[in-house]
């Protein structure tokens, strides 16, 4: 029978094995094998909410204009309009902390070059730097002689409006007229964006493997802005071996947990109580517990709960619980199934 937890994790709980024998049998408690009076399913991160994320899997398609490049301005301060290359993820701009697109003309005098290396930077070959230092040095450097950021992302209404489009309408945004540079599609008649939506990977990069890096990025440094104890490394496993490279479901239960995490999060303000994650080898659930348990462990105001259960979908998988008790009113488990629990097994 596989291994079951419902581990705790409080100041004086989140390490059970450096527990004494004493203090190991006062964090044992007994899981109600009844729901609670409520509809349960209403607090829950899972597929019976409409909060979920989990609950369907994300279509996995190549953008249908992927191959439509873009007319941009060819330098700083050129009005001229040539064609571009494929916009690529850019990590390297000194004033700016999120990563975005950028592209060159192609007559400067460099193919034009797609991202084609790993889908993840978790994937980058390991090394005594952080997630986004690999990242920075492992993607491919843009001239600074091109335009930059953030000028020519300005929406401010001091941004002019490039005369040679001064009716042009974003087709990404719907901004009319387009302040600053408009960004022309080579392929589709009268489609404009402004620098924001050309920047963000509009029309040409959605649902392929830069994108769902953009994405990863983004995501990754609003969670970590949002919750400053989330590490690089846990970030990394929670994409990769949890979220399985889907940005949806990264963004949505790395906002649950940094709320679970953040002391500063009151309780009454975490909406849902539980997430079932199905589908993980015991590895994985192994390494994802290790790195979770540490950063949960530091608040006093709630208990944060973490279980395992086998998973119906095959032999070796298991299904990862967490949910938390206000130690008030919210106390029991959201989950109709109850587990048997035993303390620190892995």
């Amino acid at each position: 029978m596989a291994d079951l937890s419902n581990q705790p994790a409080s100041p004086a709980k989140a390490r059970v094995e450096a527990m004494s024998p004493v203090e190991a049998k006062l964090s044992v408690c007994t899981i109600d094998t009844k729901p609670e009076d409520d509809e349960f399913d209403s607090d829950l991160g899972t597929p019976t909410s409409p909060k979920d994320a989990f609950g369907d899997d994300e279509r996995e398609t190549c953008g249908m204009f992927a191959n439509h490049v873009f007319y941009g301005p060819s330098g700083h301060k050129d009005t001229e309009h040539v064609l571009h290359d494929t916009r690529r993820v850019e990590l390297n701009h000194p004033k700016l902390k999120l990563p975005y697109f950028k592209s060159e003309p192609q007559d400067a005098g460099r193919m034009s070059v797609i991202y084609g290396g790993p889908q993840s930077v978790t994937e980058l070959p390991p090394a005594r730097r952080s997630v986004m230092t690999m990242a920075r040095s492992n993607l491919p450097k843009i001239s600074k002689s091109l335009p930059g950021l953030p000028s020519f992302l300005s929406r401010t209404k001091k941004a002019p409006v490039d005369a040679d489009h001064a009716m042009a309408f974003c087709d990404g945004c719907g901004e009319h007229p387009i302040k600053g540079t408009v960004w022309s599609c080579s392929v589709c008649v009268n489609y404009n964006l402004c620098g924001l939506c050309y920047s963000q990977g509009i029309h040409g990069l959605e649902n392929t493997p830069a994108m769902t890096m953009y994405q990863e990025l983004t995501i990754h440094d609003k969670l970590k802005k949002r919750c400053k104890a989330m590490t690089s490394e846990f970030l990394g496993v929670l994409f990769r071996d949890i979220c399985k490279m889907q940005p949806g479901k990264f963004e949505h239960l790395g906002n649950w947990l940094a709320g679970i995490i953040d002391k500063k999060t009151d309780a009454s303000k975490i909406i849902a109580r539980g997430v079932e994650i199905p589908g993980l080898s015991v590895e994985i659930r192994q390494n994802f517990v290790g790195l979770l348990m540490p950063l949960v462990s530091n608040r006093t105001d709630i208990q944060v709960y973490v279980e395992w259960v086998p998973d119906e979908a095959g032999p070796n998988l298991e299904k990862l619980r967490i949910w938390m008790s206000d130690q008030k009113t919210r106390t029991k488990t959201p989950f109709s199934q109850a587990v048997a629990q035993s303390i620190g097994a892995q």
